[in-house]
């Protein structure tokens, strides 16, 4: 049997209120998994976390709004017809090779991901956070690293960062990354409105006191993405570009962006 259906039958039987043990062991878990239920507080949606005694696996129960509890395939998602879906599809996010390249090329300035994309990207890992708080408490009843926004965070990204197309708000970006009015890279990462908004960005960042094992996490991986020597001589360098770019990429890692991140979203 596939983990898929496994994981399709184990939330049927959730959702009728009739978990069997028996029915579990038969799947082929060898204890009993455990539940946690998220809600999108934006639209109602459930995510359904699911932990058996090796790992922790996700699906979901979309259309709640209409009394209709759908089984959505573990590829996919509640936002695979809303925001986030192109820019994953795009450059296969599901695939943590492709998202660790990702973060690479950002760092080396690749054609790909353009600065458009990775504008995207900010988006879909910023609007994940948003609309599924974390749980501070894993079901393992081990405390989640994952970060949490907090209030000044979620206002700081609903009403200033995020941004839409004029009367569409089924994708987003954050205006991170400088693009030209022809929608193409720029390089004037000086631009009054870029440097504003990686201002802010930063205030996202692990505390460099606070959460010290958060902020050495995150510098240790960009090094080795892309080689202590050329860091240390990028920061030296005092190069804005590389500033933003690697801000970027550390803020990705600490919101879970290589191991977890999109497990909400795809």
């Amino acid at each position: 049997m596939s983990l898929k259906r496994i994981l399709q039958n184990i939330l049927v039987t959730l959702i009728a209120s009739s978990v069997n043990v028996k029915q579990q062991r038969a799947h082929g878990f060898s204890s009993t998994p455990s539940f946690t239920i998220m809600t999108n507080t934006r639209n109602g949606d459930k995510a359904v976390v699911v932990t058996t005694h090796s790992k922790t696996l996700r699906c979901y129960v979309h259309n709640e709004r209409n009394n209709n509890n759908d089984i959505i395939d573990t590829q996919q998602s509640p936002f695979d017809k809303e925001e986030g879906h192109r820019i994953i599809q795009k450059l296969n996010l599901s695939s943590q090779f492709n998202r660790w390249k990702v973060l690479q090329n950002i760092l080396e300035e690749e054609e790909s991901p353009s600065g458009q994309d990775i504008n995207e990207i900010l988006y879909v890992i910023f609007k994940s956070f948003y609309d599924y708080p974390r749980p501070k408490v894993l079901p393992s009843g081990d405390r989640n690293p994952s970060p949490t926004l907090n209030e000044d965070q979620r206002n700081l990204l609903m009403n200033t960062l995020f941004r839409y197309e004029e009367d569409d708000k089924t994708s987003g970006w954050i205006d991170a990354i400088p693009i030209d009015e022809t929608g193409n890279d720029s390089m004037d990462y000086d631009r009054d409105d870029i440097v504003e908004v990686n201002a802010l960005l930063e205030k996202f960042q692990p505390d460099r006191e606070e959460d010290e094992d958060a902020f050495k996490s995150c510098w240790d991986l960009v090094m080795e993405l892309y080689g202590r020597e050329a860091t240390r001589m990028a920061e030296q360098s005092g190069d804005r570009s590389w500033k933003v770019r690697s801000g970027i990429v550390r803020l990705l890692i600490h919101y879970d962006f290589l191991n977890d991140g999109l497990d909400f979203i795809s």
